[in-house]
C-alpha cells in the first residue's frame, strides 16, 4: 500500500470513529463549565441538582431581585455528548469550581459518578478518558491532533494532484 493510500485509509477511519464523539463531548462539557461559571457569576450562587443544567435556559424561580434574566445559552436545548446522551450535573463541594458536570461516554452509563474509564468529567485536569478514546489502526496512532495533519497533507496531495491533471490536460493537443 502506497504513503497516499495508507493515509486516505487513516482518514477515513478517522471520519467514521467514535474520537470526533469524544471530541464533541470533551468541548460541550468544557463549554457548558464556563456558562455554570457565568451563572455562578451573575446570580450568585451555583445552580442546585434539583435545577441542573436547564437552569441556563429557563428562569429558576429563585432569581435574584433586579438582576436582568436572559437565557445563558443561544441554544434552546442544553447540549448533549457526541452520543446523543444528557450531561450530568452535581454539587461537589470539594472541588474548586463546587460542582462537576460529566458524560457518561460512549456507553451512556456510569458506575462511578463520572469516573468510569470511559465518562468525561469536569474535575479531573488529567483527562484520564483520552487514554480509552486513543484510536490505534493498523500500529498508526490516531489523536486529534494526526488526523487533524493527516487531513491537511491529504488536502494538499489532491491538491497537487489536480493541478498536474490540469497542466498535463493543458499541455494535451485538442482532439486528442
Amino acid at each position: 500500500m502506497n504513503a497516499t493510500a495508507t493515509l486516505l485509509s487513516v482518514v477515513l477511519a478517522w471520519s467514521h470513529c467514535d474520537s470526533t464523539r469524544f471530541m464533541s463531548a470533551e468541548t460541550s462539557l468544557r463549554a457548558l463549565r464556563s456558562v455554570v461559571l457565568e451563572f455562578h457569576g451573575t446570580c450568585g450562587r451555583l445552580p442546585t441538582e434539583a435545577e441542573g443544567l436547564e437552569v441556563l435556559l429557563y428562569r429558576p424561580t429563585s432569581w435574584p431581585e433586579g438582576v436582568p434574566w436572559s437565557s445563558f445559552l443561544e441554544t434552546t436545548d442544553i447540549p448533549t455528548d457526541g452520543w446523543g446522551n444528557a450531561f450530568v450535573y452535581i454539587l461537589m463541594p470539594e472541588s474548586a469550581d463546587g460542582f462537576g458536570i460529566y458524560s457518561c461516554g460512549e456507553d451512556g452509563a456510569t458506575t462511578s459518578g463520572g469516573n468510569d474509564r470511559d465518562d468525561l468529567n469536569t474535575w479531573n485536569v488529567q483527562s484520564p478518558w483520552r487514554a480509552y478514546y486513543d484510536i490505534r489502526l493498523r500500529g498508526i496512532e490516531i489523536t486529534p491532533s494526526s488526523a487533524a495533519g493527516a487531513a491537511i497533507i491529504l488536502l494538499v496531495i489532491a491538491a497537487s494532484v489536480g493541478f498536474l491533471w490540469r497542466a498535463i490536460r493543458a499541455g494535451t493537443p485538442s482532439g486528442s
